[in-house]
């Protein structure tokens, strides 16, 4: 408010005034700096790190990986069956990106189970934007 009000002023007594798009991104800035001040981040409290569990009884944990490669729009999928069952798979695939084949990776580590008879399967992958979907 106080520079368009500098403005009407500077204009009404003929001097020289911000342009009115400076004027408004100056509003603009102080207006989100009011802001984050009445909202201020929250502190984020420290997750305690993960490792590696061993799956419940009866049932097989299944980890799985890709990787990709984009100058030749190819890339790899794995995945491991165990403790148990010990099988590993791996596969060269073409795709269109990283997540692609994180992604076939754990398709194929589910079908890898169906095929050796595992019904119970705790899945497992690195990507957390694949958890998310």
């Amino acid at each position: 408010m106080w520079a368009l009000w500098t403005i009407r002023n500077k204009r009404r007594h003929r001097e020289a005034p911000w342009p009115v798009q400076k004027a408004v991104e100056w509003a603009k800035n102080v207006a989100f700096d009011l802001w984050q001040l009445a909202h201020p981040l929250k502190e984020k409290v420290p997750t305690p790190a993960q490792f590696w569990a061993r799956p419940p009884q009866d049932w097989c944990k299944c980890n799985t990986d890709g990787a990709f490669f984009p100058d030749s729009k190819s890339g790899a999928t794995c995945c491991y069956l165990g403790p148990s069952r010990n099988f590993y798979g791996c596969k060269i695939k073409v795709g269109t990106d990283a997540l692609m084949m994180k992604a076939m990776a754990c398709r194929e580590g589910h079908l890898l189970a169906l095929q050796l008879g595992v019904s119970n399967v705790c899945l497992e992958t690195d990507c957390q934007e694949l958890i998310v979907l």
